[in-house]
């Protein structure tokens, strides 16, 4: 699954962005497993929202990046 949050311009993370992705770490517990999920992110808060996934799918089967790029993204994909 591929999340492209770059073409949002001065975007920054909300408590309702932070709600989602927690709700959509649940999907694990509900037999979602191994689910390669990528997020395409603006550079300037790639690092913040790496902290949060990696604390919200700490306990996940999922394997979860975060790029700068959709490109990359799709790099990731292609492997």
């Amino acid at each position: 699954m591929l999340m492209d949050f770059t073409g949002i311009d001065g975007s920054t993370l909300t408590a309702e962005d932070t709600q989602g992705l927690a709700m959509l770490g649940k999907l694990d517990s509900q037999g979602v497993k191994d689910l390669h999920l990528v997020i395409a992110i603006e550079q300037n808060i790639a690092a913040v929202m790496k902290h949060i996934c990696d604390k919200i799918f700490a306990d996940n089967s999922w394997q979860l990046d975060i790029v700068e790029s959709v490109a990359k993204g799709h790099e990731l994909f292609a492997r």
